[in-house]
């Protein structure tokens, strides 16, 4: 019997949580009218990105260097979105800046 975390199902997985979290931003943006900023554009086509990816994986079900190639490219779009969420948490605290700029 084949285990339940193979890579199909783990790409399915990040899928489906990119498109759960992207789904909350647009709900947050369109029924609570709170509009979002260049940073959280940002981190939406991050997720995007991983998510986009994830799929693609799950579709291909690639084995051996290609999961390995999947699941970089997940990483390196994630990584970008915990620097992203990471300098937009810095510019909200930080109490001399004068908006959520990327710069």
């Amino acid at each position: 019997m084949k285990s339940l975390l193979n890579s199909r199902f783990i790409f399915f997985m990040i899928f489906l949580a990119c498109a759960a979290i992207l789904g909350y931003a647009f709900y947050l943006e369109y029924v609570h009218h709170m509009e979002p900023c260049v940073l959280c554009w940002v981190q939406r086509a991050l997720f995007a990105g991983a998510g986009i990816i994830g799929f693609i994986g799950f579709i291909h079900n690639p084995q051996g260097v290609g999961r390995r190639i999947y699941a970089f490219l997940v990483l390196i779009f994630s990584i970008l979105g915990i620097v992203a969420a990471g300098r937009q948490i810095w510019l909200k605290f930080n109490p001399d800046n004068t908006g959520c700029l990327p710069t």
